[in-house]
């Protein structure tokens, strides 16, 4: 038996007869649906980083954006670098050419995986002379039969392959949807609640399409990093790393460590291996869920304090005076948990639990200082709208 890889043929000789079978390697190409994991706003001539998901955990292949829809968005991507999903996700540029905001929905399809080697069939061996060659079972091969037969144990394995997939995308698509719709529904709920007081209808309609029409803006579902040049920095004088040990946690562990993934996976914390370690406890609120609460009195015991001033609450409402008729009040979800920490003091926030050691990519509650930087991100933030707009 000799084996051509470049012409792909195999040619076999038995009984002083030569016979040449080509290989076939049938190919059967998969598109694998990337949808939007949020809900983006592309304001003008903007590019932006999206968050992308597929139904599969992990796997890289090239990403294919759709022909006709979405035409007013470019993706910007290597054309010879595969998209690299893992955990389901991924991230893409997307760049906004027009003139006008845009608005990608969540779930949302933006494009496909080209896959073609998830269906891709075992290399069959064929011969034209329509009869199998005892040979061929002596090698381990699967007999040679018609040049356009195909082998039906391949076939089925194909057919299986492609239901797997096809079901797995329809489990996707169906969760997406029914996710999507309950973020349109918590959101809309919110919105509403924000009008419900307003008296006059017609007002009350504006505001509410306003609203609706920046309804991504309201969804507290998710937890969201600011994009800020005030990260939260943590100036201490010269000490040894204050370390504790975890305190325990009787009848809420398990609920804080389901609060602990939740936090993984939006970025919040990560975990670590800081020398530091100050412990964390389960705090309930009013409305009987739990807070995370990490002690740092050691750490504000060697922390410098930030000598910047908070607004007081009389001189804010002296400014307002007698020449405004309407007021509305602004409240951020977690505002703490959207402000940065500083890179290198990290390893700072680490908190301790009974089953790891993690550390705070955001601002945690009970950090001195911690009021004076969300001060500053929020002057910083509005000050273009400083003659309407204050900020306590």
């Amino acid at each position: 038996m000799n084996i051509n890889v470049k012409k792909q043929i195999v040619t076999l000789e038995l009984n002083n007869q030569r016979i040449t079978v080509p290989i076939i390697n049938t190919i059967k190409s998969i598109k694998i649906p990337v949808v939007s994991s949020n809900t983006v706003l592309l304001p003008p001539h903007s590019i932006q980083t999206t968050s992308v998901a597929i139904a599969i955990s992990s796997i890289s292949l090239p990403f294919v954006p759709p022909s006709s829809s979405l035409k007013h968005y470019k993706f910007i991507r290597d054309k010879n670098k595969a998209l690299d999903f893992q955990n389901y996700h991924s991230t893409i540029l997307v760049s906004n050419s027009k003139k006008n905001l845009e608005i990608i929905r969540k779930g949302a399809c933006l494009g496909y995986l080209l896959c073609s080697s998830l269906l891709q069939r075992p290399r069959i061996f064929y011969s034209s002379l329509y009869k199998s060659l005892g040979a061929t079972r002596r090698t381990g091969m699967i007999p040679a039969s018609s040049d356009f037969l195909t082998d039906k144990s391949s076939n089925d394995c194909s057919v299986s392959s492609c239901h797997t997939i096809i079901q797995l995308r329809q489990d996707f698509q169906k969760s997406v949807s029914n996710v999507t719709q309950l973020v349109v529904d918590v959101t809309l709920k919110t919105i509403h609640s924000l009008v419900d007081k307003i008296q006059d209808r017609q007002q009350k309609q504006n505001l509410l399409s306003l609203f609706i029409h920046f309804r991504g803006i309201f969804d507290t579902t998710k937890h969201n990093i600011a994009r800020t040049p005030i990260p939260h920095v943590i100036s201490t004088v010269p000490h040894s790393p204050p370390a504790s040990r975890p305190y325990p946690q009787r009848g809420k562990e398990e609920a804080m460590y389901q609060l602990i993934q939740e936090f993984l996976q939006a970025g919040l914390i990560t975990e670590s291996n800081s020398s530091y370690a100050a412990p964390a406890i389960f705090v309930k609120k009013t409305d009987n869920s739990f807070r995370l609460v990490v002690d740092y009195k050691r750490i504000k015991a060697i922390r410098i304090k930030d000598v910047s001033s908070l607004p007081n609450m009389e001189d804010t409402i002296q400014k307002l005076g007698k020449s405004f008729n309407y007021f509305s009040k602004l409240g951020l979800k977690s505002g703490f948990y959207q402000v940065p920490i500083y890179e290198s003091d990290k390893e700072k926030t680490a908190f301790v639990t009974p089953f790891g050691l993690y550390q705070f990519n955001v601002l945690p509650m009970g950090l001195r200082n911690s009021p004076p930087t969300f001060q500053k991100v929020m002057v910083d933030t509005l000050k273009s709208c400083r003659y309407f707009c204050l900020v306590y």
